[in-house]
């Protein structure tokens, strides 16, 4: 829609007639007619209110052609501009729009999520089946319906979906039950740990961490042995956590390149310290293989 420029107003009819010509773009404007509606207004309303309006129509109109929440080029994302009355009063306010409102339950339940926005929209119901992934979403959703504590350990070459469809099983975890869950790429969370060593207050930042992901009632440890390893991140952090968890039978889900046994080359060889971490994985994730084509490519 050509947006109207203010001109410049010489004579009482040439303001009239901008008026005129405003009320009738405001009219036509999608926004504003569903604002109007909503609100039982009519054309009077917008006579006095029309830099409200012509707020309403030009913060609004990126979302004619709205790409859902995950493409969101509004800033903050998924809010509408939209006015309220408040004593008698109309002033410009914010409401969370149609898309928002559609993932707003795994927002609220995710304390991380290291995924792209468009998987929030992922169930096992739309998970695209092949033959090499139809063993995992079966698996995932008996887990689903059994409600079980026992995890996954899900290991295959890059790009055949593993971490895709643990998105999938954790939204309807959330959707269904509304779990609380923590989504965690391993490499980033422990560069995020690392990093933190030169902040104040380090020993709390990574306790506090560390003290999340013991507790959430699901977490998945995206990319297992994609991280750098070093005795402390294995031993201090990923050991406390999924030791942790296993003692108080909480469901933890992972993914990685590597099967449990090859892990005994990343994580330092067979040693008591590596035997422990491994025989924890073995406690708190059965593995599954998902072979196939690297879907990226």
């Amino acid at each position: 829609m050509k947006k109207i420029k203010i001109p410049q107003l010489k004579f009482p009819k040439d303001l009239e007639k901008y008026r005129s010509e405003l009320t009738d773009q405001l009219l036509q404007n999608p926004s504003v007619q569903d604002f109007l509606k909503e609100n039982n207004l009519d054309e009077n309303f917008i006579n006095d209110h029309l830099l409200g309006l012509m707020q309403i129509e030009e913060e609004n109109q990126v979302c004619l052609t709205c790409p859902g929440y995950a493409h969101c080029k509004k800033s903050p994302r998924g809010l509408l501009t939209t006015m309220c009355e408040i004593d008698g009063f109309w002033e410009i306010s914010y409401k969370n729009c149609e898309p928002y409102e559609e993932v707003k339950v795994l927002l609220d339940n995710y304390l991380y999520y290291d995924f792209d926005d468009e998987w929030l929209k992922t169930s096992l119901d739309n998970v695209s089946l092949n033959f090499a992934r139809r063993k995992l979403v079966t698996e995932a959703i008996n887990l689903l319906k059994e409600k079980t504590s026992e995890g996954l350990y899900v290991y295959g070459a890059g790009g055949v979906g593993k971490s895709y469809i643990l998105a999938a099983l954790t939204n309807d975890l959330i959707r269904i039950y509304g779990k609380k869950v923590a989504f965690i790429n391993v490499r980033s969370f422990i560069e995020d740990c690392k990093l933190s060593f030169d902040m104040k207050n380090v020993g709390d930042y990574v306790g506090e961490r560390i003290k999340e992901l013991q507790q959430v009632d699901v977490l998945v440890l995206d990319d297992l042995g994609g991280e750098k390893v070093s005795e402390w991140s294995t031993h201090s952090v990923l050991y406390d956590i999924i030791e942790y968890r296993a003692r108080r039978r909480l469901l933890t889900l992972y993914s990685s390149r590597y099967s449990q046994s090859q892990l005994y080359g990343i994580y330092g060889g067979k040693n008591p310290r590596t035997d422990r971490f491994i025989e924890q994985l073995a406690l708190t994730g059965r593995e599954i293989e998902v072979r196939g084509l690297d879907l990226n490519k």
